[in-house]
């Protein structure tokens, strides 16, 4: 369930990105990364370290069989995505922080011209059109 908490934060992030919402310094962007930050490490980090140490502290409580390797090698690959969610994370975090600096120092007219484009004045890129079967 704590794992959910962190998705919603990571989609309330993609949807702010979205709605173009990418300043840095604003309140609701710092709070937002707090709270991102706070359910990645309670969430992906705390809970699977500690399911983790208690497959392993209550090891001797399984049958032999496949459960306890299967549980250990499951929890395993969590933890390896769990990392490379957290690189990734981190990896957003430095460059939104460095896009700020990127954003102030456009010009008036350039953020007007940005701001003024609509999806119809954007020229589609080229597709190959593929010959129908018949």
């Amino acid at each position: 369930m704590s794992v959910m908490l962190h998705s919603i934060f990571l989609h309330l992030r993609k949807i702010r990105r979205m709605s173009g919402v990418r300043d840095g310094k604003m309140r609701v962007v710092q709070l937002e990364w707090v709270f991102n930050w706070l359910a990645f490490f309670t969430a992906r980090l705390g809970c699977h370290v500690l399911i983790t140490y208690k497959l392993i502290r209550d090891a001797h409580k399984f049958e032999r069989g496949v459960a306890l390797p299967l549980a250990l090698t499951g929890m395993a690959g969590m933890n390896l995505l769990n990392f490379f969610l957290g690189r990734d994370l981190l990896k957003a975090y430095r460059r939104e922080q460095a896009q700020e600096t990127h954003h102030t120092t456009q010009t008036q007219s350039e953020r007007e011209t940005y701001q003024g484009l609509k999806a119809s004045d954007i020229q589609p890129a080229m597709t190959p059109v593929l010959p129908v079967r018949r």
